[in-house]
């Protein structure tokens, strides 16, 4: 049995003697090469790390298991064709590689299995990000009670008071936070491109600038207004 850590999470990871060379991706989604020999000491409950004890009297009914010649890999040539200089590196997993065995993805140059893991997590639905969710959820919510909030703080033939204009400033508060977790969305949006949520971003932000206009207005309407003590 062969140990090894990831390179990534440190994770304890072990493959059979006959992976050598292989490639295998960790749980955290790091691919790694399997080295040909033990990386890293076997847990003291291993089952492979000691071996049954063999009866010597019956030694000949016991069939022999043939051992797998160890093959010294030089990293100059690819890992792949052992003829072929290597001069290409894969960007995920190290491993040196020949022009033929190497592809450019993204501006990243992946070998096939790195190739076809990172494909293979490009192909799945984008997971939408919980402030365009937030966005939307808040502006829906705030129109409605700025609206409700700055009919309330009506004005009379007097004038306003600091009540009215204090009412009107709270109802500005809701849209403007989901403006601002709306913008905060779409900068996720533009930086991973695994993230979606675009459209309800825009939707709040949308509806979170009416909530805006609508409040200001209001409090303006209200400033020119004298106030009553």
């Amino acid at each position: 049995m062969i140990w090894f850590s990831c390179k990534q999470c440190g994770k304890r990871l072990r493959q059979p003697e006959t992976a050598g060379g292989s490639l295998v991706f960790c749980t955290c989604g790091q691919g790694n090469r399997v080295p040909w020999e033990s990386t890293i000491p076997a847990p003291a409950d291993d089952p492979s790390a000691t071996p049954a004890p063999v009866d010597s009297s019956d030694e000949d009914a016991v069939p022999q298991r043939r051992r797998r010649a160890v093959v010294v890999r030089d990293p100059a040539y690819c890992f792949n064709h052992q003829d072929v200089p290597a001069d290409q590196t894969c960007n995920d997993c190290g491993e040196h590689f020949c022009p033929a065995c190497v592809v450019v993805v993204r501006g990243k140059s992946l070998c096939g299995a790195c190739k076809n893991f990172r494909l293979a997590r490009m192909q799945r639905a984008p997971q939408v990000t919980t402030m365009a969710v937030v966005s939307l959820v808040l502006a829906l919510v705030g129109g409605p009670l700025s609206f409700c909030l700055s009919m309330f703080s009506r004005i009379n033939d007097a004038g306003a008071s600091l009540y009215t204009v204090g009412i009107g400033l709270a109802a500005l508060l809701v849209p403007v936070i989901a403006l601002v977790l709306a913008y905060l969305a779409l900068q996720e949006i533009e930086r991973n491109p695994r993230v979606g949520g675009r459209g309800l971003a825009i939707t709040g932000a949308a509806t979170a600038v009416v909530g805006v206009v609508w409040s200001v207005t209001m409090f303006f309407v209200l400033a020119g207004k004298p106030f009553v003590d």
